[in-house]
């Protein structure tokens, strides 16, 4: 179960950032699958969960100082990042559940 939220996570991530930023993207990565790839192998780890925070949370920062966040796509791309960092803190709780799970055993 935690493994198909992690797909999901980095699937949802993944088009984020192409969206939010696409000339970054193709200057980060060849494709799509690469990327997603990429940020799963991040999402293995609590402290690659809060990386990825930390990284969206910058981003948020940026947008409200050099953006106008009443522009319709600005504000999108805000209230996606918001989702974004809500998803990562519920999916590392449910990672730390596995990982307690996982010891009990």
């Amino acid at each position: 179960m935690i493994f198909e939220k992690m797909d999901q996570l980095a699937e949802k991530i993944v088009q984020y950032k192409k969206d939010s930023d696409p000339y970054e993207f193709q200057d980060s990565y060849n494709s799509t699958e690469e990327a997603i790839e990429d940020v799963k192998k991040v999402l293995y780890t609590s402290k690659g969960v809060f990386d990825l925070i930390r990284d969206v949370t910058f981003e948020i920062e940026c947008l409200s100082i050099e953006k106008d966040l009443s522009d319709k796509e600005m504000k999108n791309y805000f209230n996606q990042a918001f989702r974004i960092i809500y998803d990562l803190n519920q999916y590392n709780i449910a990672l730390e559940k596995e990982k307690e799970k996982q010891l009990s055993m």
